[in-house]
């Protein structure tokens, strides 16, 4: 009989059983090490899609004649002990001389075995290891190409080399090209404070090529002693390739994307040579440089160095320059018929301009997708509009493309030539998730240019019949950017001690809003970027309602509900919730209020997700030309039009905090009716009460009467008036100019001066500066004098 001691064998017996449970590990231990990494894609751009994105992934590969259970078992990004880790579930099998993947994305919404971590297209180690730990394979690379991945060929052979995309079957080699196409593209050399120098190299070839075992230098001898690219390292075909010039980071950083020389702002030569230290593959010599300014060649790979301002430095992009002749004006991204896609080009300047051969494209690393047809010009002030079925047909494009209201979009207009070549200079737009049949266009702000959704598309034919019909436009002026129902009214981001922060919503529409989508109500509206909320299920903003949302849980926390609406003399029925996720910045911060969209249908590339579309987005700062006055001094910033877009500092002021209120008045120094902050803005006196009679535009209105109608009182086309009056059938129709946010009352008297004025009707709230009409009938006598009266609500 055998003695058993706490569960052990003991004597022969014990060494016996001991035997044989050591063989049963090796024998584990041998199945489990037949399955090895196979294929690694770590810059998955737009090669391999899955569940309508493009993570990256794992391949393993089983090269065994025996089934394989790796459940338990994990990969990881090769920390010691690794940081991101992903156990593959109990029960995972892998069939002799079988594939399994793992995708590789922070994603939720990404099907199938999902190691929650990405993989970094500048290099890294990934590791399999066994249920207890043990490495059982690794594979370490340096610079990935796009849309290529590295693998074993043939499978589960110890060489690796670029591989074709094979995910779930035999690696296939990808030809590579020669490093006599490499070249030194784009430098920064003297960038700001804490940031980096940086080297960018460009492949004019159309193969990749491999990047291992050549060598940057800024040593001009024969005898540097840089190190030379590390392992697995390449660069796509017109692809490019971004090095920090850190040093190693003094020695902590030693990625492949990290160069163990710093740049020299005063100027210097750098080289990129062959793997036999001798051959020169590309060489720059460059001066003085400029601070946060880079240099680099124009078009890529040519032959003429230019200097790019803050703006347009692009290492790892294509390299440009703006030009000041066209712009991409609006963009319709999301359609059906009698709609469809459309992008449209505005000359702005005095002189036509000829497009002809110049390109369009959603994709910065390839902008050569549509050329346009030669002989196109637009004319001074004119527009051209570009559909579908031009830019999105192998007719007519040499790579068909299709604009993304999902994700969004951005769209690329490049100058080019009758060769077909790149010149250099590019412009691009960028449209967010978008709404059906809502564009996206160009506004210009005090501060420089937005592209925001816009209040109705302006392609040439507003309400078409067909598609031939809608495809006939040639484009117009855009249109005002899209304002409300719901917007952003106020902002506490920088609260004294003991008081707190806040978003204020307010409804300017006549209307009840549901903060949800309606035909699915369980998608609602939320606010992003500087700080997140979800606004709480079948909620409805009542018509000209307000509510605030704050930075505690209301319900959690009902004595400080209590203070904070005690402390701002919060209305009883405004309606008071929380928590904002995260703090607003004293600096600037970006508010980002989204509704959802239809979910995508199960037949889209991404089945059942939710596009989140801009209702709000400001970008305010803690300093000028924000209200600068809102930073330490217990003031908000308020919304002087509610009506008016968002995102100018010019429509906002720092007054007394007053959520769920209107806005105490802002100061006025001078007592001239005219806020100090309104007078800053137009470059008028705040400490003297003069200039509100002042008529500087000589428009006939004085700047108090240009501040109550809500118009410039510095330009001349800015002012209330009525445009037209003509009689219509059987009615008169009179058109005015209307401004965001104010009141409208047409009256009539019997005599101009001195005449007993009647209300004759009221006009409700325009929610966006836009043309007006009032249609009266012709049921009586309607002689007499007629003026608008402007007040705000």
């Amino acid at each position: 009989m055998q003695k058993k001691y706490n569960g052990l064998m003991t004597g022969n017996n014990q060494r016996k059983a001991w035997g044989i449970s050591l063989g049963v590990v090796l024998a584990a231990w041998a199945l489990s090490a037949q399955v090895v990494i196979n294929e690694v894609m770590a810059h998955n751009r737009s090669a391999v899609a899955h569940g309508g994105v493009y993570p990256d992934y794992l391949e393993l590969y089983n090269a065994g004649s025996t089934a394989v259970d790796i459940g338990g078992m994990s990969v990881d990004d090769g920390g010691t002990p690794p940081t991101k880790q992903y156990f593959l579930p109990v029960g995972t099998i892998i069939k002799a001389h079988d594939y399994l993947v793992v995708w590789c994305s922070t994603n939720v919404a990404v099907t199938g075995l999902r190691a929650p971590f990405g993989l970094s297209s500048d290099g890294e180690t990934v590791r399999f290891r066994n249920a207890d730990g043990v490495i059982l394979d690794e594979v370490k690379f340096g610079l990935q190409a796009v849309d290529y991945p590295m693998g074993r060929v043939p499978d589960g052979a110890a060489n690796w080399t670029l591989n074709t995309p094979t995910p779930l079957d035999s690696n296939a080699a990808q030809p590579l090209g020669s490093p006599d196409t490499l070249t030194i593209n784009e430098w920064l050399a003297d960038p700001l404070p804490t940031f980096d120098d940086y080297l960018e190299v460009f492949n004019l070839g159309a193969l990749p090529v491999q990047l291992s075992g050549l060598f940057l230098t800024d040593d001009t001898s024969p005898y540097f002693i840089n190190r030379a690219i590390p392992d697995r390292s390449f660069i796509a075909g017109r692809g490019f390739a971004r090095f920090f010039a850190d040093d190693l980071g003094g020695g902590t950083k030693n990625g492949a994307e990290h160069l163990d020389f710093k740049l020299s702002s005063n100027g210097e030569t750098v080289t990129l040579y062959a793997a036999n230290r001798a051959t020169i593959l590309s060489r720059v010599t460059f001066g003085p440089q400029v601070e946060d300014h880079s240099e680099g060649r124009l078009p890529d790979g040519g032959a003429q160095i230019v200097r790019f301002p803050p703006a347009y430095k692009t290492p790892g992009e294509a390299n440009y320059a703006d030009f000041k002749g066209v712009v991409i004006s609006e963009a319709l991204t999301h359609t059906d018929p009698p709609f469809e896609d459309a992008i449209e080009l505005h000359n702005p300047g005095s002189n036509a301009v000829d497009i002809s051969y110049w390109w369009l494209s959603d994709s910065g690393n390839n902008p050569q997708k549509f050329s346009i047809p030669p002989g196109t010009v637009i004319p001074a002030g004119g527009y051209v509009v570009f559909y579908e079925y031009m830019f999105g047909s192998p007719y007519y494009a040499t790579v068909p493309f299709q604009l993304d209201s999902v994700d969004g979009e951005t769209i690329y207009l490049s100058a080019g030539n009758s060769s077909g070549a790149l010149t250099g200079e590019q412009t691009s737009f960028k449209a967010g998730p978008a709404l059906n049949r809502v564009s996206f266009g160009r506004y210009q702000t005090s501060l420089g240019v937005d592209y925001p959704p816009m209040s109705h598309p302006t392609f040439g034919v507003e309400n078409p019949i067909n598609l031939d019909h809608f495809r006939s436009g040639g484009g117009q002026s855009n249109a005002y950017p899209r304002v409300g129902p719901v917007v952003i009214s106020e902002i506490m981001f920088a609260p004294p001690d003991g008081d707190e922060e806040y978003v204020e919503i307010h409804n300017i529409s006549s209307t009840n809003a549901p903060m949800y989508h309606q035909d699915y109500p369980t998608n609602r509206w939320r606010i992003r970027n500087g700080v997140e909320f979800d606004f709480p299920a079948n909620l409805v903003l009542a018509a000209n309602a307000t509510l605030v949302v704050v930075g505690f849980d209301p319900v959690a926390e009902p004595l400080r509900e209590a203070a904070f609406r005690q402390k701002h003399n919060v209305p009883a029925g405004t309606l008071i919730l929380g928590p904002l996720v995260g703090k607003l910045s004293d600096a600037g911060e970006i508010l980002h209020l989204q509704e959802p969209d239809k979910p995508e249908p199960w037949d889209s590339p991404k089945p059942g997700f939710v596009p989140y579309c801009q209702v709000e987005l400001i970008k305010y700062t803690g300093s000028t030309p924000w209200p600068a006055d809102a930073l330490n001094n217990g003031k908000a910033i308020h919304r002087l039009s509610l009506g008016s877009y968002a995102n100018d500092p010019t429509n906002w002021v720092a007054a007394a905090p007053s959520p769920g209120r209107p806005a105490i008045a802002p100061a006025d120094a001078d007592n001239d009716g005219l806020p100090d902050e309104w007078e800053n803005i137009y470059n008028l006196n705040p400490s003297s009460a003069l200039d509100a009679d002042d008529d500087p535009d000589g428009d006939g209105l004085s700047n108090l009467q240009e501040f109550i109608a809500g118009t410039h009182p510095r330009q001349t086309a800015s002012v209330l008036r009525m445009t037209r009056m003509q009689r219509t059938g059987s009615a008169l129709m009179i058109t005015f100019q209307a401004e965001a946010n104010k009141l409208y009352a047409l009256e009539r008297s019997s005599q101009f001066v001195g005449g007993d004025w009647q209300t004759i009707t009221n006009l409700a709230l325009a929610a966006a500066p836009s043309e007006r009409q009032i249609w009266l009938p012709f049921t009586g006598d309607l002689s007499g004098c007629f003026r608008l009266s402007v007040s705000a609500p």
